[in-house]
């Protein structure tokens, strides 16, 4: 349901509520006071947030063209971290593309 959200409010959301953190309630409860002094309107745009969610509502889908001509919905999943694994696949992967490209290009 998150990926029906735009990825700013994916972020308030997670920054606000902390979903993915094993804290206890006194911690979030502190957590959200901290929030508080740092930006203010977080909890604002985070309880506007929680009721698109609630509501149902759904931020555009991007479209993207498979080489087959099929066309996919996509849309994006804020983690409330970066993936260190999946962002070292993505760069690892294209820096293998890069070097098949000269190789390719060479011969």
């Amino acid at each position: 349901m998150f990926s029906y959200l735009n990825p700013t409010d994916q972020l308030d959301l997670h920054k606000y509520f902390q979903f993915a953190s094993d804290k206890t309630e006194a911690e979030l409860l502190d957590h959200r006071r901290n929030l508080d002094a740092l930006d203010p309107s977080l909890p604002h745009r985070a309880g506007r947030a929680y009721a698109k969610l609630l509501r149902g509502e759904r931020a555009p889908a991007h479209y993207a063209e498979m080489p087959n001509g099929r066309r996919v919905s996509v849309r994006p999943v804020m983690k409330p971290e970066p993936d260190i694994k999946m962002l070292a696949k993505v760069l690892l992967r294209m820096a293998l593309d890069d070097i098949k490209g000269r190789d390719d290009r060479a011969a």
